[in-house]
């Protein structure tokens, strides 16, 4: 699951963004264990796009466990790579904050 939180200090009027990434496995330990990522976008230029990249990979990561399938690097046609990229985002789940939590 991908969140993003905004934290307002409360000293200045900037609030500052975190990603976060939940990883939950489920057959790990008694009770499953959780591991989370988080990271601030801002912090470089560059930090935005490798966050975006880091998602993509993930998620790429997950169908190919889950569907079994392999992935395509490139392919002649433009839309048979656009396709696998939504099948594949349907594995990065975004949600709230305080779901995760609940």
């Amino acid at each position: 699951m991908r969140y993003e939180k905004e934290d307002d200090d409360g000293q200045s009027q900037k609030k500052q963004t975190t990603i976060g990434y939940v990883f939950y496995y489920p057959d790990l330990g008694e009770h499953g264990l959780c591991k989370v990522i988080e990271a601030d976008p801002n912090a470089t230029p560059e930090m935005r796009g490798e966050l975006k990249q880091f998602e993509q990979w993930i998620c790429r990561i997950v169908y190919a466990m889950n569907e079994r399938k392999a992935l395509r690097v490139n392919s002649r046609s433009q839309s048979v790579l656009e396709e696998q990229d939504k099948r594949c985002a349907n594995y990065c789940i975004k949600a709230g904050l305080d779901v995760l939590m609940a």
